[in-house]
């Protein structure tokens, strides 16, 4: 269960729609109703009625409301003690794409230069990147977005390979359905397979190996990842060839000076 989830459950809860509780966490609708998606997965149940009027919270949903809140409360707390510290320090919020290997993304390290800077690295879907960097509860991000804003600027840094995993016993049977993918628009126009399956967005990458197992789904995965687990899973494979995907760094005017600095930093984590 993640925090960013948590926090979309309560927003929805608050409004009662998807889109008005978008504008509460500067995220789209259709990171919300990914996110709940997950939140159920992870619960084993539904926390939301969808009605014709709206999202009204499910008997289960009520119950686990308090706890919620509670989480996010405490979360919110420690932020607002950790920014009494070195309160001088700037604060730089740095959003990296979900799609990434999330193992490298564990192990990253930052200059002391980058560092003094008091950075705050998360991880989000590419979806929401743009639009949280508009609105500035994020500073700079990471990842593979369409740029579509002309008040945010980009610099290339580089490509990532990401391949189809299914399980061979699915896939001998011809049981795949559903195809999950991080929700970038060249994964898509770069399917290795024609396929009449439907496709769902999911840039959990954990989730979608469960999907994998449980579910006979198939899912894209980042390359390097996909060979971790196939490693220490037999019954997995890849299907086709590898699609190439350019990322960028995404930035606004003001913090031009740190731009070089990360980049140095951070590349070699994530390729």
């Amino acid at each position: 269960m993640q925090i960013n989830q948590i926090n979309a459950f309560l927003a929805i809860a608050k409004t009662g729609t998807l889109a008005r509780a978008s504008e509460l966490v500067h995220a789209t609708p259709a990171a919300l109703s990914q996110r709940i998606k997950q939140l159920e997965s992870r619960l084993g149940t539904e926390v939301f009625v969808r009605t014709n009027r709206g999202m009204q919270l499910s008997p289960q949903g009520l119950k686990i409301y308090d706890h919620a809140h509670s989480i996010s409360q405490g979360m919110k707390d420690l932020v607002a003690t950790l920014s009494e510290v070195d309160v001088n320090q700037e604060r730089v919020n740095i959003a990296v794409s979900n799609a990434f290997n999330p193992i490298k993304l564990s192990n990253l390290t930052l200059s002391n230069e980058i560092e003094n800077h008091k950075v705050n690295i998360r991880r989000m879907g590419d979806d929401s990147m743009l639009v949280a960097m508009k609105h500035s509860p994020i500073d700079i991000g990471i990842g593979f977005c369409s740029q579509q804003d002309d008040s945010i600027r980009s610099v290339y840094l580089g490509c990532i390979n990401f391949v189809l995993v299914e399980s061979k016993s699915d896939q001998n049977n011809g049981k795949v359905t559903k195809i999950l993918l991080p929700n970038i628009p060249q994964l898509i126009e770069g399917l290795p397979i024609k396929t009449q399956y439907s496709l769902s967005h999911n840039d959990c990458y954990q989730s979608s190996l469960l999907c994998i197992k449980n579910k006979g789904y198939s899912a894209i995965l980042e390359e390097n990842f996909a060979k971790d687990c196939i490693e220490n899973d037999s019954n997995l494979c890849v299907v086709g060839e590898h699609i190439e995907v350019p990322f960028h760094l995404y930035f606004t005017a003001e913090r031009n000076k740190l731009i070089n600095i990360i980049k140095d930093d951070l590349v070699g984590y994530l390729m």
